[in-house]
């Protein structure tokens, strides 16, 4: 092989090598990384939407409801956290998700609430809860979140 052959495909070899540096190590573009994470969503969401709403009298089935759709919706943050992120928007991404499995610990404690029969705590539990998510859903949209946003 000529020298200059030699040249071009180790050229070739570090340009191929160096391209996950290049793009992030396999990391995620934005509008993938939206994509991807509005699938898992939508899936939950379908999930979610089976499942009957209880008739709020029924404070053990509204317990088991907000219990089962909130360990619902933190396998669905882990399952998007399990995707690569583009690295500049990894924090705040990480921050938003995090934010939502409190929430949803509080909506669980919620439902412990409703089930011992302190129907008032619950309700202010659940409140508080709700509000949080609330914020979650706004932070969610502004990144460009459709599926994810609308929970």
């Amino acid at each position: 092989m000529r020298p200059r052959a030699v040249r071009t495909v180790v050229g070739l070899l570090l340009l191929v090598l160096a391209l996950p540096l290049l793009t992030g190590c396999g990391r995620l573009s934005k509008k993938e990384y939206i994509k991807k994470a509005d699938a898992i969503c939508r899936q939950s969401n379908t999930v979610s939407a089976k499942t009957p709403v209880p008739d709020k009298k029924n404070v053990r089935a509204t317990a088991d409801y907000l219990r089962a759709n909130a360990t619902l919706l933190i396998a669905q943050a882990d399952s998007i956290d399990r995707l690569k992120a583009p690295k500049q928007d990894q924090p705040r991404l990480h921050d938003v998700f995090q934010r939502q499995r409190d929430a949803l610990k509080v909506l669980q404690d919620a439902a412990n609430q409703f089930q011992l029969g302190n129907t008032d705590i619950a309700q202010a539990t659940a409140n508080n809860a709700n509000t949080a998510l609330v914020e979650v859903r706004g932070d969610l949209q502004g990144y460009g979140f459709q599926d994810c946003a609308n929970q």
